[in-house]
């Protein structure tokens, strides 16, 4: 079957969990779903980072520690404003 690594793992932990295994034995998942939970830690911290110098360079430019959530609070707000206008109108 073609089915991603992802949900193989997910399966195959599941499948552990029901199996009665002795105090000692332990089932370890490798290969590309070990490769693919290290770049998804990798990336998620490059995010935290990333988010942390916007912020960083947004405080430099407003010369203030709380106008920098002005920008993405009212975005967010602009956009569940105009999904609701979309779907009341």
């Amino acid at each position: 079957d073609n089915m991603d690594t992802s949900t193989a793992s997910r399966l195959l932990t599941q499948a552990v969990n029901e199996v009665d295994m002795p105090r000692d034995y332990s089932i370890d998942v490798g290969g590309s779903a070990e490769m693919m939970n290290e770049s998804m830690s990798s990336l998620v911290m490059a995010m935290v980072i990333a988010l942390i110098l916007v912020y960083m360079v947004m405080v430099a430019q407003f010369e203030s520690f709380s106008k920098p959530f002005i920008c993405p609070i009212s975005s967010i707000l602009f956009m569940l404003e105009s999904l609701n206008f979309k779907f009341t109108s």
